[in-house]
């Protein structure tokens, strides 16, 4: 669906093209015939020149400069467009809905019921005068929802994700209150058992190191671990494993006593940015080519979405990423 910067002038253009204007004369069985006019081609060469080409459909912009299309087959040289006050003027009526009819609920500056394709969703406040709902997301019409990155993956993919680890996080609340009771009540409170202890820190820290290929799949087309996840899962588990079977083994244990004490800066807290920190210069070509998937005729977004996966980072990393962080009270409480 074309937004109405385009749409509009575009469809003047076909219709005028198409549909020459015969008007009759004082001469008998002598007629007028009024041709598409130059301004009018123009016109659509502004709206749909930009949205055609990043579409790869250039070949579609008009050309104002040669005959119009399917005259050369009635005259040698074809008939150029007109002049403005000698020519065929199509103007959209006034109320009508843009080509294709609109469902989206938004409108368009002519108040014309607009249309935009998943994940986009219309610009209820668009208007004369270049008003819009948000000038960082929205465009000719429609608008990108919030958050933005939630739409680079499937459908509900990372909403249904997140869902699941924040009822973790919920989970992991309440056990962390009940550790802590426990903790203050309860005899031998900073006892732990050695074996547990020593796999839940190796795992922690390997799991935490898993996070390292984002960063790297997020600069770079590096995807090994999105690839393979039985090798994840091996050095996230197994290492912990053997690094308890070790010390394990033995028959004398001593009781550990831990005391943690961390500080953060404020100031250093604020240091940290990830507009600073990650540079999505690299991604703004492939989403640039996600953009022109969904400009396609009969395109879908998760459709879509499978050209921009090897680009981003892996949905099941991360999720299991976030899983290690709200499921740390679970754990404790197993150590315990």
């Amino acid at each position: 669906m074309l937004p109405a910067s385009c749409a509009d002038p575009f469809m003047e253009y076909v219709c005028s093209t198409s549909f020459p204007r015969v008007e009759a004369t004082n001469v008998p069985s002598n007629f007028n015939v009024r041709f598409a006019c130059k301004s009018t081609c123009q016109a659509a060469v502004t709206g749909c020149s930009g949205l055609l080409t990043a579409a790869g459909k250039a070949d579609q912009v008009p050309n104002c400069d040669v005959p119009i299309p399917g005259t050369t087959q009635f005259l040698p040289q074809g008939v150029f467009f007109q002049p403005d006050g000698e020519c065929n003027v199509v103007k959209p009526l006034n109320g009508g809905n843009p080509p294709g009819g609109g469902t989206g609920g938004g409108n368009n500056h002519n108040n014309q019921t607009m249309t935009c394709v998943a994940p986009f969703i219309a610009d209820t406040m668009e208007g004369p005068g270049g008003t819009t709902t948000n000038e960082q997301y929205c465009k000719m019409g429609c608008c990108l929802p919030c958050p933005a990155q939630y739409s680079l993956y499937r459908t509900g993919a990372l909403e249904t994700g997140f869902k699941i680890t924040n009822t973790m996080r919920a989970v992991s609340m309440v056990l962390s209150f009940i550790l802590m009771i426990s903790y203050l009540f309860l005899p031998d409170k900073r006892s732990h058992p050695r074996g547990m202890l020593i796999f839940a820190s190796v795992a922690t820290c390997a799991w935490c190191s898993a996070l390292i290929p984002i960063c790297i799949c997020t600069l770079s087309e590096f995807s090994l671990v999105a690839r393979k996840y039985w090798l994840l899962h091996t050095f996230c588990w197994d290492s912990p494993s053997q690094s308890q079977a070790v010390p394990g083994s033995g028959r004398t244990g001593v009781d550990s006593e831990t005391v943690s004490r961390s500080t953060l800066s404020a100031g250093a807290a604020a240091m940290i940015s990830q507009r600073r920190h990650i540079k999505p210069e690299t991604l703004l070509p492939h989403i640039a080519e996600f953009m022109t998937c969904l400009m396609k005729p009969g395109a879908t977004h998760d459709g879509c979405v499978e050209g921009m996966a090897p680009h981003l980072p892996p949905y099941g990393l991360m999720i299991a990423a976030e899983f290690l962080v709200s499921a740390i009270a679970i754990r404790r409480l197993f150590l315990k």
